[in-house]
């Protein structure tokens, strides 16, 4: 019996503890990507809906698209713990949606 109360001491601790470090993390979080297009941005950004900042920058015939998202997660430890692992949520999709974005701009 007195193992188990150990082990229950041990747990709270444990989540004490972790609620403690998460008041210390921050409480923002940006993700970006950028690719390199050989096109216009004019042609990259035609038609297209963006619900974050998509960022188009003109460079000899070539254009700059950096794709950002950022936000504000408060005061909620769990929240800062997520934010931790907000580039690798969506950092993947980032760059699959650039490679997609580059591809059809480039092929026509």
């Amino acid at each position: 019996m007195r193992w188990l109360l150990r082990i229950i001491g041990a747990l709270m601790l444990l989540v004490v503890v972790l609620a403690v470090i998460g008041l210390l993390l921050p409480s923002h979080f940006r993700v970006e990507r950028s690719v390199e297009v050989a096109a216009s941005p004019e042609k990259i950004y035609a038609g297209m809906e963006s619900a974050g900042a998509l960022t188009i920058a003109s460079a000899a015939g070539n254009a700059r698209v950096t794709w950002t998202n950022e936000g504000d997660l408060g005061r909620n430890p769990m929240s800062c713990w997520f934010g931790l692992m907000m580039d690798r949520c969506v950092g993947a999709d980032f760059n699959a949606g650039l490679a997609n974005l580059k591809r059809l701009a480039e092929s026509g």
